[in-house]
């Protein structure tokens, strides 16, 4: 048995998993699109990111919502690590707590990126 996070995307799920791949390290898997068409909606695509499976596709038009009330996490990442997927992740999003040492974490932050999705970034476990 295995678990995942599925995420509905603005018409933009290709486009934020080709950055997840090329900025922090993903591994795209499968990508179905809507129509035989290449420029098609996608209905399902995946993408693993340092263990954690993403699963998504885009919703239908007028149906989107930001995520709410979910992050997220990518844990025992190195202190450089978290800050520069923080830099890589805040471009064009929000940031929600620079990186920064915490009672819990050496280096630690949150960050909502260009896509909406909300993310914890934790050095350590």
């Amino acid at each position: 048995m295995s678990g995942s996070v599925d995420i509905g995307f603005n018409g933009n799920c290709e486009e934020a998993f080709e950055f997840y791949s090329a900025n922090l390290g993903g591994m795209v898997g499968r990508i179905f699109r809507e129509g035989a068409s290449e420029n098609g909606r996608v209905v399902h695509g995946d993408i693993v990111i340092h263990g954690l499976t993403i699963t998504g596709g885009d919703v239908s038009k007028g149906d989107y919502k930001l995520p709410q009330g979910v992050n997220l996490l990518l844990a025992g990442l190195d202190d450089h690590t978290v800050r520069t997927y923080f830099e890589v992740l805040s471009k064009d999003g929000v940031s929600v707590m620079h990186p920064q040492k915490t009672f819990f974490s050496t280096c630690y932050a949150m960050v909502i990126d260009k896509f909406g999705v909300p993310w914890k970034l934790n050095s350590g476990s």
